[in-house]
């Protein structure tokens, strides 16, 4: 995987960086539409039986996986626009609007800290 990483670092196009910095700056929403994919939705396993018995396990196993990249990629596109599911996962980005006395005032959740504690 390393040597892969290396390869790909020195002969990727910038396309493919900039599509893998994505799925980087996005991994928590990555791992939890993983995650309910996997325990809540569980499509993957119907695709599987869906495919064996047509293309045999290797060829299963590709559309599986292949599935399951889709399902996070397509989560990974649509939090951004999706306005309450965005401030979930990417708080530093958005933050929930309070609305005081008319006035609209933005709350942002966490706040990065510039003091250091000693």
């Amino acid at each position: 995987m390393i040597r892969f990483s290396e390869w790909l670092s020195q002969h990727a196009t910038r396309r493919v960086v900039q599509g893998l910095k994505r799925y980087g700056q996005l991994s928590l929403v990555v791992l939890c539409f993983h995650l309910i994919d996997l325990d809540v939705i569980g499509l993957a396993g119907w695709v599987n039986g869906l495919v064996l018995p047509h293309g045999g396990p290797l060829v299963a196993t590709v559309v599986t996986i292949g599935y399951r990249i889709a399902f996070v990629t397509l989560a990974m596109w649509a939090i951004p626009h999706l306005p309450v599911l965005r401030v979930c996962f990417l708080p530093r980005q958005y933050s929930f609007k309070r609305l005081r006395r008319g006035e609209k005032q933005y709350v942002q959740l966490s706040k990065p800290r510039d003091d250091k504690v000693n």
